[in-house]
């Protein structure tokens, strides 16, 4: 069995737009007509929520994420964050969709996408 390290390693060697592709090919809903909350009405149950993610303090990930702002120190975080907006399915937690943007684009920008 390969350790958690060796996967990390073979993913960053795939680059992101390898996992982007095999997000989009298996990202989808699961939940039936029978599974708690995920139906009403006949209507599949969704929601759209958003969160942000420390990232490693490389000088890559700074300009392309950026960092938040603060009042300390040289005024900004100690480390790029990412913001993430998904699209889940309510009974089943699956996540349908999710769009990956800067620390200071917004949510609803985001979610637009």
């Amino acid at each position: 069995m390969p350790s958690s390290g060796a996967l990390t390693q073979a993913r960053a060697r795939l680059g992101g737009g390898v996992m982007k592709m095999l997000f989009e090919r298996i990202a989808s809903p699961t939940g039936t007509e029978s599974s708690v909350g995920s139906w009403w009405r006949g209507l599949r149950l969704v929601a759209i929520d958003g969160t942000v993610f420390d990232l490693p303090d490389t000088e890559a990930n700074s300009a392309h994420f950026g960092r938040p702002g603060s009042g300390r120190g040289e005024m900004q975080g100690a480390f790029p964050q990412a913001r993430v907006v998904a699209l889940v399915e309510c009974g089943t937690h699956a996540i349908i969709d999710a769009e990956i943007g800067a620390c200071s684009t917004g949510e609803t920008t985001l979610a637009r996408s």
